[in-house]
């Protein structure tokens, strides 16, 4: 009973596979779930009576490890019905080649790009992986003439498919056409949109000294530092960084050469359109000081809108020091708005003018003759600068230093932070000038000079130089003249007479001259020589009256001695 039972069983199951097995048909494409994997493949419920079996060599990786586990949908083809042993021969490598040259027949009619891996180079040029194998050859592999294919293998691409054989199977692809396409598309969309005035989207590439290199649609675009804020920085890196986005606007375009212009403070209004109404001159402002330069101090008055402090006007002293010895960046000052030019981005900015201008008193506290006692602060070639109290400096020029012109350098006793007394010659001011003079603290030699020396008085001096026309002779202390070279007698050649005196020696000579207001002393020797004549002539004549016959004879008796 049992027997046949069991035979009944048996008998029903062929049947119902049999059955099941005309619901398909051999070559179907049927979706099913991994219920076993073992190492020599995989079984697979495919919704039948009889499971289905997939070898291991259909579902491993490169490395031989199988790629699906229990429980994984699995797209099959039906290779055969066992029925003898209740198992469907399954097929994942025929799906993976259907469904891979389905894709190739609706990327060839769409021309949409196909991704696939570059396997290996034959002579004509490479061989992709994209499903199933693909030709690509030499010339369409790039824009460029390629030189070498080995840099390609193992890499993935994307390329068109410009020729595929459905019997054959042959695939012809082309990454050359889809470049080119791109870069047309991508040229038709950049016209689009970067436009003159435009608003683009970009991300900060690299920074320069001068400015930032910024991609926009697939070009770079320069954004110089000028326009990248209305306020002052010394260098991009303050306000950018790479790999910054950013939203810009198009300044200039040139499609032609590609270059592309762009500003960032274009989009913001521009702070200097409102700065005649804001800052009125004449008026008190507040700022921080964001930039010390040789020439003045830049004071940040608003975001964007800067004024500048000259040197000139930081300070009331005539000497004025470095900028940076007044003001500091980052502090805060006040300051006074000379002038506002909005076309040209200027504010001129006064600090001295807060501060009391010590000059307005100068004119009464150190009137002409005044004697003062100041510190020299510094030595030059033409006088000295006395500093009288602070921020007041008067000058010595070297023409005020000693009465006497033989000092050849009169400043040479001088010391820069030693202190001196002098006499206020004369103040200006207007361009803050204070003239003082040393040598005024001692009486004028030449003052009532005519009255000390008449024509003809004969006078001891000493030779203190030897010029062309002439000897120079200092009489007393400050007080030098001239003996013309025709004053000096027996000279045969006028040119060499005066080679005869030595500087420093003494000379007896006579005042021919005395000029107190050009202080000019006129010297001479020949009427010397001729005084000392008549005394010899009036000496011998009371003693030799007879003896001799002529002046010339006398003087000729004189000399020897006779």
């Amino acid at each position: 009973m049992a027997a046949g039972h069991e035979n009944e069983n048996t008998a029903e199951f062929r049947e119902l596979m049999r059955e099941s097995v005309k619901t398909f048909k051999i070559g179907d494409i049927v979706k099913g779930k991994i219920i076993e994997v073992k190492n020599d493949g995989a079984t697979v419920d495919i919704g039948y009576k009889a499971d289905g079996f997939v070898p291991a060599s259909e579902i491993v990786d490169s490395k031989g490890n199988i790629k699906f586990k229990v429980g994984d949908d699995i797209e099959v083809l039906i290779q055969n019905a066992d029925t003898k042993n209740s198992v469907v021969q399954l097929s994942r490598q025929k799906v993976e080649r259907i469904r891979a040259l389905e894709h190739v027949a609706r990327a060839m009619a769409n021309s949409t790009p196909i991704h696939g891996e570059v396997t290996s180079k034959t002579k004509g040029g490479l061989m992709v992986d994209i499903g199933v194998p693909a030709f690509m050859p030499w010339s369409q592999i790039d824009t460029k003439p390629v030189k070498s294919l080995d840099s390609y293998i193992g890499k993935h691409i994307k390329a068109l498919i410009i020729n595929y054989e459905e019997k054959s199977e042959n695939i012809i692809l082309s990454r050359k056409q889809l470049l080119e396409r791109e870069k047309e598309m991508q040229e038709k969309r950049r016209s689009e949109i970067i436009k003159d005035g435009n608003t683009v989207d970009g991300v900060v590439r690299t920074i320069t000294d001068y400015g930032a290199f910024v991609g926009v649609e697939g070009i770079d675009g320069l954004l110089h530092i000028s326009d990248m804020t209305w306020g002052r920085i010394k260098h991009p890196s303050e306000i950018m960084k790479t790999g910054m986005k950013l939203r810009l606007k198009v300044l200039r375009y040139e499609p032609e050469s590609g270059k592309l212009s762009l500003g960032l403070k274009q989009l913001e209004e521009n702070p200097w359109m409102k700065v005649q109404d804001e800052f009125k001159e004449g008026s008190k402002v507040r700022g921080k000081v964001v930039n010390i330069t040789d020439f003045g101090v830049f004071v940040e008055l608003k975001p964007g809108v800067d004024g500048l402090i000259h040197k000139t006007d930081l300070s009331w002293e005539r000497r004025l020091k470095h900028p940076s010895k007044y003001l500091s960046v980052n502090s805060v000052v006040d300051a006074i708005v000379l002038n506002v030019d909005p076309e040209s981005k200027k504010i001129a900015l006064g600090y001295k003018q807060l501060l009391k201008n010590p000059w307005e008193e100068i004119v009464e506290r150190y009137t002409t003759g005044t004697k003062i006692n100041g510190t020299i602060t510094s030595i030059t070639d033409f006088g000295l600068f006395v500093e009288v109290e602070k921020g007041v400096e008067g000058l010595v020029h070297v023409d005020d230093v000693a009465w006497s012109k033989k000092i050849k350098n009169p400043l040479s006793g001088y010391k820069k932070g030693e202190t001196l007394d002098a006499i206020v010659l004369s103040v200006d001011k207007n361009n803050q000038k204070l003239s003082l003079g040393i040598k005024q603290l001692g009486p004028d030699p030449w003052r009532n000079l005519s009255k000390r020396y008449k024509k003809g008085d004969v006078v001891k001096g000493t030779i203190t130089g030897k010029v062309d026309f002439g000897v120079f002779v200092e009489v007393e202390d400050g007080v030098e003249g001239l003996i013309h070279i025709s004053e000096i007698e027996n000279n045969k050649d006028t040119e060499t007479a005066a080679e005869a005196y030595n500087i420093g020696s003494m000379i007896e000579c006579a005042i021919l001259n005395v000029d107190e207001i050009n202080r000019k002393l006129s010297l001479g020797l020949k009427i010397l020589h001729k005084q000392k004549e008549k005394m010899v002539i009036k000496e011998y004549l009371k003693t030799n009256e007879e003896s001799v016959s002529n002046i010339g004879e006398l003087l000729k008796l004189k000399g020897n001695g006779k």
